[in-house]
């Protein structure tokens, strides 16, 4: 049976412990995932390079465009360089003077291109998705805005020697907006799910990785 504590591939991992006692092997030692910087032509990237990746597969996951802008338009008015990665459908709605300043990379770069940015990037920030992982196993330091639509301590992700900051603030109601849900309620203004990360907690904790 899966267990029910702990990050999902320290879970998953139990399985493989349960396995090993039934055949009478030795016991595998759990390590967190860890990947050698990929080599492609990206990997002369800007200095101060932080990589964003703000779009979410479901709505509940995700944080307002707005609030992104302001973090980004932060971002660069420090001296940060900005890049956004995303798949081909992903568009995020940015003022027509900070689109200029960063690089837009939603939908043009392969898997191993992704990770070749993120390797040479001196900050992660993203909801909670794939590339924040890719992040961490290369050892980038981050920040997840979390959406409490799912557990953090389940789905944040695997321990890492970066510094790694998750931000996540359960709605107050929390019978009307339950866990795991891929959707919002008709009617429903924003996201509960995730309004409640500021964007000067988002600010204050960049400062604070950095």
């Amino acid at each position: 049976r899966m267990p029910t504590n702990g990050q999902q591939a320290e879970r998953t991992f139990l399985i493989a412990e349960t396995l090993a006692k039934l055949y009478q092997l030795p016991k595998p030692q759990f390590r967190p995932p860890l990947i050698n910087r990929p080599k492609t032509n990206l990997t002369n990237a800007p200095k101060n390079l932080v990589v964003i990746h703000p779009f979410a597969s479901a709505i509940t996951k995700n944080w307002s465009h707005e609030y992104w802008a302001e973090v980004i338009e932060w971002l660069t008015t420090h001296n940060y360089h900005v890049a956004i990665i995303g798949g081909p459908n992903d568009s995020l709605q940015l003022p027509d003077e900070l689109k200029n300043k960063v690089t837009m990379y939603a939908g043009t770069l392969k898997l191993d291109e992704s990770a070749a940015l993120l390797a040479n990037a001196k900050l992660f920030i993203g909801i909670d998705s794939g590339p924040g992982h890719i992040a961490a196993a290369l050892g980038i330091h981050g920040i997840t805005i979390f959406s409490s639509v799912n557990a953090p301590t389940r789905w944040r992700p695997c321990r890492t020697d970066a510094k790694w900051i998750v931000l996540h603030k359960a709605p107050d109601d929390r019978a009307k907006y339950p866990m795991e849900r891929r959707e919002l309620p008709a009617g429903t203004i924003g996201n509960p799910y995730t309004d409640g990360i500021t964007i000067d907690n988002v600010i204050k904790t960049i400062q604070k990785v950095t």
